[in-house]
């Protein structure tokens, strides 16, 4: 079958078009501005044209950079979600540390509520501790040592974790409460730094 394109072109300009209209959405009339400014400083640049919507609830922002528009939505502030990785990382190590404070508090019996906040604390711990280093490796900078704030909290934080992992590991059999406390004083500080 042979396709004649003068003829296919013909068939298909009504959908093109209907098309197009519908990507652009509704415009109301009038309200699109397509005016080239009469101001002789304006260059070589070229214009920006803005479009409101019909229904007026965004308004567009032109950034000072001049590198594009911006929308917001009118009369709403930008609220940050209630969990973000680098919430997550604070949320595991606060938690991390409330844990590991009910353990130091609760009998020392072989499966007892010490042995699951030990092993709850240190879980979240390791938690803390991967969400760090993926949404805060850019605030560790080697040159600047201990000195840095940034570079002690995560120090004493894979200190804590470490030594927390340790005294999990080598419970009940062992003497743990050495690493216990050592991974529960690192992680306090650690968080104290950050605060």
């Amino acid at each position: 079958m042979k396709i004649n394109p003068s003829a296919f072109s013909l068939r298909c300009f009504p959908y093109c078009f209907l098309c197009g209209l519908l990507a652009t959405g509704p415009v109301a009339a009038g309200s699109l501005d397509l005016s080239v400014p009469n101001d002789p400083s304006f260059g070589a640049t070229p214009p920006v044209y803005s479009r409101t919507l019909a229904s007026n609830d965004m308004t567009p922002d032109i950034s000072s950079s001049g590198s594009g528009l911006s929308f917001t939505k009118d009369n709403e502030q930008y609220e940050e979600s209630w969990l973000t990785g680098s919430k997550a990382h604070q949320y595991m190590g606060l938690g991390a540390l409330a844990l590991v404070a009910l353990a130091a508090v609760s009998p020392k019996e072989e499966d007892s509520a010490h042995e699951y906040f030990a092993v709850s604390a240190t879980a979240l711990a390791a938690g803390a501790a991967t969400t760090g280093f993926i949404y805060h490796w850019d605030d560790f900078h080697f040159a600047d040592g201990f000195t840095d704030p940034d570079n002690l909290h995560m120090m004493l934080g894979l200190l804590g974790t470490i030594a927390m992992v340790a005294a999990v590991s080598e419970a009940p059999e062992a003497g743990h409460s050495g690493p216990g406390i050592l991974g529960g004083v690192a992680m306090g500080a650690a968080v104290k730094i950050a605060w």
